[in-house]
């Protein structure tokens, strides 16, 4: 059952360990209250659920941002480094429990970050853009607020992978390295609020921000 204001998800059934709650509103928080009875008619309230409709997106704030050595950790090739400075940016957006930063390379995909069919809003509510049922976001993709900074991408303007601009290692482990013989491809949000994720190839040792996925 759709969700709208203080309408009712699912009545009271037995044996249930899971609800949908379908038309949350988008570009803003939905707070879902869960109760339970026992056999004895004895009722339990859970803390409320807060919901965002949709996806939170992110970039790193001013002052955290990385050389294209963003990944090197213990020789592994991932990109759990990078996750990780999503999850610990100074600007983290409140209830977000996971985030991946939107980064190609050592495997990763546009399509590993981002979910089909799916619309991505900055935490404050305003709308960035939306994905097709590929995974890839389609049309353009604008950053309210008019940052106009340049991010880390790893990403052609069709959101492939940009295969040599990742500031790669001799052991083949993409932004592994800090050093002005390689490069890394970066985007940017220019000053009309597009995002562009394939602008330009820069050195690594050029200190740049990340964007961040909610999960």
């Amino acid at each position: 059952q759709a969700l709208t204001r203080s309408d009712i998800v699912l009545d009271w059934t037995e044996n249930v360990t899971t609800a949908t709650a379908s038309n949350l509103a988008a570009g803003s928080f939905n707070a879902l209250a869960v109760l339970v009875r026992n056999q004895s008619r004895g009722v339990s309230i859970y803390p409320p659920l807060v919901k965002f409709g949709g996806y939170v997106i992110y970039l790193t704030a001013l002052g955290s941002t990385y050389d294209g050595q963003v990944e090197l950790q213990m020789g592994e090739v991932s990109l759990a480094t990078a996750d990780a400075k999503c999850m610990d940016a100074a600007n983290l957006p409140h209830n977000i429990l996971s985030a991946k930063a939107l980064l190609g390379g050592n495997g990763r995909t546009a399509a590993s970050v981002l979910k089909p069919s799916a619309a991505y809003f900055q935490y404050t509510g305003p709308s960035v853009g939306v994905t097709n049922s590929s995974s890839i976001p389609t049309g353009d993709w604008v950053w309210p607020g008019d940052d106009q900074t340049f991010f880390w991408s790893g990403f052609n303007a069709d959101f492939s992978v940009a295969v040599v601009n990742l500031c790669t290692d001799g052991f083949n482990r993409d932004w592994a390295i800090a050093n002005p013989l390689g490069t890394g491809r970066r985007g940017y949000t220019d000053s009309s609020g597009k995002i562009d994720f394939s602008v330009v190839n820069i050195d690594c040792t050029a200190m740049t921000r990340l964007f961040c996925v909610e999960q």
